[in-house]
């Protein structure tokens, strides 16, 4: 069994693509709350008080992924548990981390050149055939897949939910996923469930993204050029090169004027305007005025920003949580944020996870 990370297909980025990041951390939202450390490019991970529950022993591909998914963990040869114990997936070549109980995989052997996708559950047993050009992770009991140019949903069963009608679809979050209903030739990758990053926007006036419900239905006459996800009830959308945000009936509520747009988190989001970036309320006033050169959404009730001292972490009065600035810094998950204190000579750097207060929970010298 070989293993070649289909998860690179779920990455959660803004135009353009990218598959990697400057510092590895838990980025999904369905997660485990286990954290990563390298030493001689092995891999290790501790838990949420700093406690080492795996020795870094295991191969890693570098900054993307790697997270515990439902209790297993990506390895070579199938997948780990916390405790160690190991299982092996003979019969596949490519599969992605679990889901709601399934994992998209590929046959191993002459069946794989077939370039078909199916689901396999934890016993290794296919759950639903391979039959599909793509295949992404179950979300709210959907997932997306791809056969022939065209994109549907199907449910647990391998039975399509929406039938492949779309040109490109994203993944559903808050019950809305974004859509080109026409028959459109798209330029550019898939970058994952929120968003789709073209070299170009969709050839011809009227291919454009549209927010379906679940039934696949439009919920509104908008078009877009970008839909990001749904996040506390509104989503970031492009119309020519500038962002505003709609919400789930599809009402505009904060007209496109900012050069980028992250999604609301802790009811602030985001965005960038004149080269400078701040966050904003869901009236689309500032709430933070735009004045970083770098910014993560909030997460935990602190968001990660930098100017030219370095980055640092801000509440969501604006004002710095903590001292200490940092070459590098993750968002906060489970209580715990991943920092680049100083590189000490290239490519080894001291490493810590600090607590909400600054405080720092584990600490090693490392490479990622």
């Amino acid at each position: 069994m070989k293993l070649w990370w289909l998860g690179v297909l779920a990455i959660s980025v803004a135009e353009p693509c990218s598959y990697d990041y400057t510092i590895w951390m838990v980025r999904s939202a369905n997660a485990d709350p286990y954290f990563r450390f390298v030493k001689n490019d092995k891999a290790g991970y501790i838990d949420r008080s700093g406690k080492v529950v795996i020795a870094p022993t295991l191969s890693t591909l570098g900054n993307f992924g790697e997270e515990f998914r439902e209790g297993l963990l990506q390895v070579r040869d199938g997948f780990t548990e916390v405790n160690g114990q190991r299982h092996a997936l003979p019969g596949f070549e490519m599969y992605g981390d679990f889901s709601e109980g399934l994992a998209a995989a590929q046959p191993e052997g002459p069946q794989r050149f077939n370039g078909k996708y199916g689901y396999i559950d934890r016993a290794g047993h296919w759950a639903i055939a391979a039959r599909f050009d793509r295949a992404w992770e179950f979300s709210g009991g959907l997932a997306r897949v791809e056969l022939n140019g065209k994109t549907g949903f199907i449910g647990r069963t391998g039975s399509f939910i929406i039938p492949l009608e779309f040109s490109n679809a994203t993944d559903f979050h808050e019950g809305r996923a974004a859509a080109i209903l026409e028959n459109c030739k798209i330029a550019g990758a898939l970058c994952g469930g929120d968003h789709f990053a073209p070299e170009g926007d969709p050839e011809g006036p009227h291919c454009r993204y549209t927010v379906v419900d679940k039934t696949g239905r439009p919920i509104s006459e908008g078009r877009y050029h970008a839909v990001r996800q749904f996040s506390q009830g509104l989503a970031a959308f492009r119309e020519g090169d500038l962002w505003g945000y709609i919400d789930t009936s599809g009402r505009v509520v904060v007209t496109p004027r900012f050069e980028a747009a992250e999604p609301f988190s802790d009811g602030l989001a985001a965005v960038l305007q004149d080269k400078r970036w701040g966050f904003i309320s869901r009236s689309g006033e500032f709430a933070i005025e735009e004045r970083f050169a770098y910014a993560e959404s909030f997460s935990e009730g602190l968001a990660l920003v930098a100017n030219s001292q370095g980055q640092f972490y801000i509440r969501k009065s604006g004002k710095p949580a903590f001292t200490g600035k940092f070459e590098a810094g993750s968002s906060f998950r489970f209580g715990l944020a991943h920092v680049l204190i100083t590189r000490t000579k290239a490519p080894i750097g001291r490493f810590a996870y600090i607590d909400t207060k600054g405080r720092t929970v584990f600490a090693y010298a490392g490479t990622k």
